[in-house]
Parts: C-alpha cells; structure tokens; sequence
C-alpha cells in the first residue's frame, strides 16, 4: 500500500511541475518521436504498394495503428473532404485503383518544442504527457493505364509523449512511451 501511495503522490508531483529537458533529453525524445512519424510513413508506403497479400496488409494496418495513442486518432488528407480515421485511411490506401502506387518521404523534423499536453493531460489525470509536432514531405504517386495522379504534401503529425517514473526500492527511473495523435496535411502540389 505504501508503495502504491508513493508512486501516485510522485505522479501528482510530476504533472504539476514542468520538466526542463537537457539537450541529452530533448534530442532522444525528439528522434524516438520522428521514430514513429518514420514507421508510420514506411507503413503507408508498403500498404499502398500493389504487391503483397490482402491478409499481410491487414495485419500491417493493424501493427500501424498500434503506432497511435488510441483509435480515434483523425487524418487529414486536403484533396478529400474533412478528417477521417487513420483506420479508415489506412484501409482505403491498400484498396486504392492505381496499378502502381509511389509514396516517398523526405526531410522529417520536429517542428515546435517539446512541451506539457493540456489535452492528454485534462484527458488523462494524475499522468504526465508531453507533446510536440513532426513534420514531414510526403510525395504520392499512382499510375493508372491511362494517367498518373502525383501530390506533394507536408504532414504535421502530433506526438504525445507521456512520462512514466518507475521506482525500484529507493531508486526513481525515468521511461518514455512515444504516440501519434491526429495527422494534418496542407497541399505543396498535386496534379494530373
């Protein structure tokens, strides 16, 4: 009981104090972060590609959605209307009518500091979430027989980075767990 008490005061302590990260810090969470924006932009491409079996992209999807804090999380793609569910996209890409499809991505980088989530941290109390965007350059490309479609997008991907404090006997540890949240897109080119 006395080690249950301990762990949820040091919790409570944690969320009220802001953390200031040394530069060590800072750039693990900021690559473990693009760590995660990276598998997710290489899943795409894998579930998009037209080879593979419908079982194998299935069970990608799955591993992909695992990348996010929850499945709830919103995409959202500027040619289509509105936000839809990063199930949902992931889904629609592996059925897409292109005989060929391209997706390459370039120049990740986390774009705003590391700071406190207000959402995840109203959401989930008496825990300790952090949070920042990664953006990045996405180029798609789908061959039909008689046209290419290709876009050029830059995607800025929450990631909630949520702060665990392990204790083992009279030692504190800090651990990391790294999330995406939902998934904005603004348009650089696209055509026909």
């Amino acid at each position: 009981i006395l080690l249950i008490m301990s762990l949820v005061c040091l919790q409570g302590m944690a969320q009220n104090k802001k953390i200031v990260f040394n530069q060590s810090q800072k750039e693990f969470l900021q690559e473990q972060a693009r760590a995660r924006v990276v598998k997710f932009q290489e899943n795409c491409a894998t579930i998009g590609h037209k080879s593979g079996t419908k079982s194998s992209k299935m069970l990608l999807i799955k591993q992909t959605m695992s990348l996010f804090v929850d499945d709830k999380r919103t995409i959202i793609v500027t040619h289509l209307n509105g936000a839809k569910l990063v199930s949902l996209y992931l889904n629609r890409l592996h059925l897409l009518g292109y005989k060929k499809v391209e997706i390459t991505s370039s120049n990740f980088h986390i774009s705003t500091e590391i700071r406190p989530s207000a959402t995840m941290n109203d959401l989930h109390p008496g825990e300790d979430w952090y949070e920042c965007i990664c953006s990045v350059i996405q180029r798609f490309r789908g061959e039909t027989w008689e046209y290419v479609y290709s876009d050029t997008v830059q995607r800025d991907f929450t990631v909630y980075l949520k702060r665990n404090m392990i204790v083992e006997g009279t030692e504190e540890h800090e651990s990391w767990q790294v999330f995406i949240g939902d998934i904005e897109a603004q348009t650089i080119s696209a055509g026909v």
